[in-house]
């Protein structure tokens, strides 16, 4: 995968936190290392393959992300904090477009998932091009499948499949009000009245 405008920003740059993660020990993440972390969903599978074999609890979650909002990081890192292993998966741009409408996604498909590859709690990132979750959860057999407290785990359509796989589902509590179709209505607010340009 490829990103030539951010690719820029590879040669020769050196970041603040660099220095300091090698005086310290601690970890720097650089771009390369949020790249590594997107990959096709049959990748995935041999990834979680081999947690497993580690004897790694697996966790996944699901979504759009098309604007990251502090209710997408809250419900990863809930997530996280279920296993050890955790797995995005997320709705291609065709996906998304039938989902929630013709203006949407707002980012693609490429910066949606980099963005989430380079929260710390993801371990891998993978796209799957159906409506629904549910064959995104039989590929990858979570022990533990998250979903925002806004969905009832008997309206989840996945929610067979995750007990089919032998795994549960476990529900984030919602950060109040933070969605991306609220920040979007928000952002055509400001515009219309005038207070962005």
């Amino acid at each position: 995968m490829s990103y030539p405008r951010i690719g820029l920003l590879r040669r020769g740059f050196v970041g603040p936190g660099r220095a300091e993660a090698a005086a310290t020990g601690k970890e720097y993440m650089t771009l390369r290392d949020s790249e590594k972390r997107v990959t096709t969903l049959e990748e995935a599978q041999s990834r979680v393959k081999a947690a497993r074999a580690e004897g790694k609890t697996i966790v996944s979650t699901n979504g759009c992300f098309d604007i990251i909002h502090a209710g997408h990081v809250a419900c990863i890192e809930i997530a996280k904090g279920y296993g050890d292993f955790l797995v995005v998966g997320v709705n291609t741009d065709e996906s998304v477009r039938r989902l929630k409408g013709p203006g949407r996604p707002v980012n693609p498909l490429d910066e949606r998932m980099l963005v989430l590859a380079g929260l710390r709690a993801v371990d891998v990132v993978c796209s799957f091009p159906d409506d629904t979750s549910v064959p995104f959860v039989r590929a990858i057999g979570p022990d533990v499948h998250v979903k925002g407290g806004d969905y009832a785990v008997e309206d989840m359509p996945e929610a067979k499949a995750v007990a089919e796989v032998g795994g549960r589902i476990e529900l984030a509590p919602l950060i109040g009000g933070r969605s991306t179709t609220n920040l979007l209505d928000k952002i055509n607010d400001l515009f219309a009245s005038g207070r962005l340009p």
